[in-house]
């Protein structure tokens, strides 16, 4: 028998949404609104924003399918748009204002930053066609050159991905979580690395070919997980573990 709490939990649940498939989500800073993007046919598929104490009622932003929205400047929403060479869009939360934030042509947006002023991409290397590994670009949202964070990584692209990104950031943006899988370095671990709030996320675009390359950095160390979320702090974060149960069968055969 739940208890009232939990009750209280599914109907909230209920409310937020009940008749929707979720891609993808992301929570505000402040932790009380959330974007997130559905594929439930032509209607109803796009980028949904909505309060999480159910004051207010869902608002549906866009209807073509797009994806990975995160939360950018205050009022706004950055995401991916469904161009056939996609890119970095800004929308404002009341579903005006729809307009490509970058020139750059990307395979996926990754992450954005908690102040909204880098969005991580993946882009397909000059002469590729996404058959290679790509490289990953640190965009600045307003206006500037992009910074090339990994010149040889490699993750899968989509918009119902479940594994952690390969750069994100702790809520107050003070903390990176590098997770080490992406890199060419045979690692399972994340990197946890400290930086200035406002400033430009680091690069490990040369030099870094082992695990002790990333511990070298100052202020950083490893955990001994590769599928990280960040909490309050460096030494609370969640992780995801995987594991699979099988049976035997036996089919007579006739």
């Amino acid at each position: 028998m739940p208890n009232a709490g939990e009750v209280a939990k599914q109907e909230v649940t209920r409310r937020l949404f009940a008749g929707l498939v979720l891609t993808h989500f992301s929570i505000s800073q402040g932790g009380k609104k959330v974007v997130f993007e559905t594929e439930q046919g032509q209607a109803r598929s796009g980028i949904w924003v909505g309060w999480l104490d159910v004051t207010q009622a869902l608002r549906q932003l866009t209807f073509g399918g797009e994806y990975r929205a995160f939360f950018g400047r205050p009022g706004q929403i950055v995401y991916q748009g469904t161009q056939t060479s996609p890119k970095i869009m800004n929308i404002n939360e009341d579903g005006r204002g729809q307009v490509a934030v970058s020139d750059l042509d990307i395979m996926q947006l990754q992450s954005v930053s908690p102040d909204g002023h880098w969005a991580f991409v993946g882009v397909t290397p000059p002469g590729g066609h996404g058959d290679r590994n790509v490289i990953v670009e640190a965009v600045p949202l307003e206006g500037g050159a992009p910074i090339t964070v990994c010149d040889n990584c490699s993750f899968g692209f989509g918009s119902t991905r479940s594994s952690a990104p390969l750069l994100s950031w702790s809520p107050d943006g003070k903390w990176v979580y590098v997770s080490l899988r992406y890199f060419p370095i045979g690692s399972s671990k994340t990197a946890v690395i400290s930086i200035k709030s406002g400033t430009a996320p680091p690069s490990f675009a040369k030099g870094f070919a082992s695990e002790a390359d990333f511990e070298r950095i100052p202020s950083a160390h490893l955990i001994n997980e590769n599928e990280v979320s960040s909490g309050i702090s460096p030494n609370y974060f969640v992780s995801t573990r995987r594991s699979a149960k099988a049976n035997l069968f036996r089919i007579f055969l006739e």
